[in-house]
């Protein structure tokens, strides 16, 4: 039941992602395009469909925690139900010699810790969204230039302070988890952060995003016009030309924010292999912001945020056995999942 109750709440919860995600994309393209809302007087028209928007992330964060408190009062009920049943078992025995009030005792100090573990499943998506806002937040810092007062941010060694913004974007390539494209060809667009690559380095870092023979099954090839902020392509059709934009950059570092949520799982298999061994990992820092712990298990490093501190540093293997927050995180997802490894 609990498992089955799980399930239901994830794919709920995925649902208030998305609708957040939404009503943060409808108010940031109002607000971009306020001169084409001006002109047609449209402020009544926008102001409804945000507030249609709030109102769809406000229905499903309700499911979200109706489901839960659902969840625990299913839990309580069956757990009560069968403790009592088994006290009243426990005393008749006892009343009739067949026990002591040991047994008693022990009997129902066992059943209540079988409650325990059934807690993972209310707390999980809370901790990795713990997680995954504090990545973000460091995400933020590179955004702009970081400026902090009694501490030192370091790239290659050398203080942010003192090398200009534009060194620090130069060497630097982002592939967000809402990627933005222009309304021009996807050959514009891939070479928007590099214009002098050729067009066989194009062709190359397509395929080791896996969209290179997507984009040649389009009518136009690589001169297809993509719609205004990439809306003729799919979700993942659009984090890949990120990555390949990214890996046309040629930058020293490269942060991936949720760069394969909308990929299936065999064409992310196919992009970690190239993270890992190819193309976009060589010679390169890769930092990974990762919602699916199963998308960064071969990484040098991993670092465990919480509350704004470093808690806990080490290769996946390691973090494991010391049995912390990365090793409960991990355990959560295999719990609700099943063995997050088998996605690695």
């Amino acid at each position: 039941m609990t498992i089955n109750m799980a399930a239901t709440r994830a794919d709920d919860r995925r649902l208030m992602v998305n609708c957040d995600r939404e009503e943060e994309a409808i108010k940031n393209e109002s607000i971009s395009s306020y001169e084409t809302v001006k002109y047609f007087n449209a402020e009544k028209y926008e102001l409804e469909r945000y507030v249609d928007a709030i109102k769809a992330y406000q229905k499903a964060e309700y499911k979200v925690t109706w489901g839960m408190n659902m969840m625990n009062i299913c839990q309580a009920l069956v757990f009560q139900t069968g403790l009592l049943a088994i006290m009243t078992l426990a005393a008749y025995e006892v009343a009739h010699g067949k026990r002591d009030v040991g047994d008693f005792v022990t009997i129902t100090t066992y059943m209540n810790q079988l409650q325990g573990p059934l807690n993972f499943f209310g707390t999980f998506y809370r901790t990795v969204q713990q997680a995954l806002v504090s990545g973000e937040r460091l995400l933020e810092l590179f955004k702009v230039k970081p400026t902090v007062v009694d501490r030192v941010i370091e790239i290659d060694g050398h203080d942010v302070k003192d090398v200009t913004i534009d060194s620090v974007r130069r060497h630097i390539g982002v592939v967000p988890q809402d990627t933005a494209l222009f309304n021009e060809s996807l050959m514009y667009n891939l070479k928007y952060g590099n214009p002098s690559v050729s067009d066989e380095e194009v062709y190359e870092a397509c395929r080791a995003a896996s969209i290179h023979d997507r984009i040649l099954s389009f009518q136009d090839g690589y001169d297809t016009k993509v719609g205004e902020r990439g809306l003729r392509l799919s979700g993942g059709e659009k984090q890949r030309v990120a990555i390949a934009r990214t890996m046309l950059k040629k930058p020293k570092i490269i942060m991936l924010d949720e760069a394969t949520s909308a990929l299936d799982s065999e064409t992310e298999q196919q992009i970690q292999s190239e993270l890992i061994t190819g193309q976009l990992g060589n010679d390169r820092t890769l930092l990974i912001i990762a919602h699916r712990l199963s998308t960064i298990t071969h990484a040098d490093q991993i670092i465990v945020l919480h509350a704004g501190e470093i808690v806990e540093r080490g290769t996946h293997s390691e973090l494991l056995a010391a049995g912390g927050k990365y090793a409960s995180m991990w355990e959560k997802q295999h719990l609700v999942f099943g063995d997050p490894s088998e996605h690695a």
